[in-house]
């Protein structure tokens, strides 16, 4: 029953964005329409390749600390959790964890990984931030809101890095943070008389995560090859970006398309609304303009942009959902072991 509810909600949510923003996609197909074909079939392959390497961060990032996934299955849950992200935020997350421990894995350790994953991401992502900065600022185009979103990336990143931080040099004050949580969490589960967090509860959670982190300073390797794939994850969306202006008659100015790109990548990844809807795209077309593009243009290219970055594989998400909640209900009980057991932290795993 619970599960029938919040699948409810979440196809209600979506269907109401979907209708809400109806004229917005009509825009990007007539968009999508107006392109070569061509050079819009490169994006869309580019989009492809980029999927896949985001997926490929999760697959580097989970292996780091013990978690196997295969690559298909994490790209069904990154077009998933583009869905569940819009309905509630941060709850795609959720989706990479729950699939790990109904597969017989960790939970906690996954959670790890997906802190990895946001470290990786976010951390290659600065240097391009910081070029689009100094090519905006060197044209006097550098507003102050973009400053004051590029300062909420690095406290995004800090935040992250203070967690891992904790894992590591401060394990007692980590299991003090959960003890913290495990008791707001347990007011609020009191209120609406459900059973709370067991007592054991952010003890183990604390153990785990700690375990995790540990076992992640034995594979730089893999946590090697996350950091690669998120660097070259930024280049494939860029190259979305570039493909999409020349299928729209634009021509190729690395530096503007690269500014666009960054600043709109900002706020999809510090939101002011849910997954940046609406701001995205506006930050686009604002920066675009700014640099000398023709409003009609921008307009067409934030649009397309967001229309196949965005729109199409949150829909295809959406469709994947049911599929993917089906597939864990199959999968309770009969959990897989995991396919590379972690090492016992007191032993000397072999270099990877």
């Amino acid at each position: 029953m619970k599960r029938k509810l919040v699948w409810a909600v979440v196809v209600a949510v979506l269907t109401g964005l979907l209708v809400t923003h109806r004229s917005e996609l009509a825009a990007v197909g007539h968009a999508l329409r107006a392109a070569r074909r061509d050079w819009l079939l490169a994006a869309v392959a580019a989009e492809l390749v980029y999927l896949v390497l985001y997926s490929a961060i999760y697959r580097a990032s989970f292996a780091a600390v013990g978690v196997r996934l295969p690559l298909r299955r994490l790209v069904l849950l990154l077009l998933s959790s583009l869905s569940l992200n819009v309905a509630a935020a941060g709850s795609g997350a959720a989706l990479f964890v729950a699939d790990a421990s109904r597969r017989g894995q960790s939970g906690t350790r996954a959670a790890v990984g997906s802190v990895l994953v946001k470290i990786a991401d976010l951390t290659t992502f600065v240097p391009l931030v910081l070029y689009s900065l100094f090519h905006l600022s060197r044209r006097r185009e550098l507003h102050p809101f973009e400053i004051g979103i590029s300062l909420g990336l690095l406290a995004v990143i800090g935040a992250f890095v203070a967690l891992l931080g904790l894992a590591l040099w401060h394990p007692d004050r980590l299991t003090g943070v959960f003890g913290w949580v495990g008791r707001r969490v347990n007011g609020v589960l009191r209120r609406i008389g459900r059973p709370g967090l067991p007592a054991e509860w952010a003890a183990q959670t604390a153990h785990d995560y700690i375990d995790g982190v540990a076992l992640m300073r034995t594979r730089p390797t893999r946590m090697s090859l996350a950091w690669l794939a998120a660097a070259l994850a930024h280049l494939a969306g860029l190259a979305v970006v570039l493909a999409l202006a020349l299928a729209l008659g634009e021509p190729l100015e690395v530096g503007l398309l690269t500014c666009g790109f960054s600043i709109a990548m900002l706020f999809w990844v510090v939101p002011l609304t849910p997954q940046g809807i609406g701001v995205v795209e506006g930050s686009m077309v604002l920066t675009y303009t700014g640099l000398g593009m023709p409003p009609t243009v921008a307009t067409s290219l934030a649009l397309a942009f967001r229309g196949l970055t965005f729109w199409l594989p949150m829909l295809l998400g959406w469709l994947l959902l049911p599929r993917l909640v089906g597939r864990r209900r199959r999968l309770r009980g009969t959990a897989e072991p995991p396919a590379d057991p972690a090492p016992a932290l007191d032993s000397n795993p072999p270099p990877t």
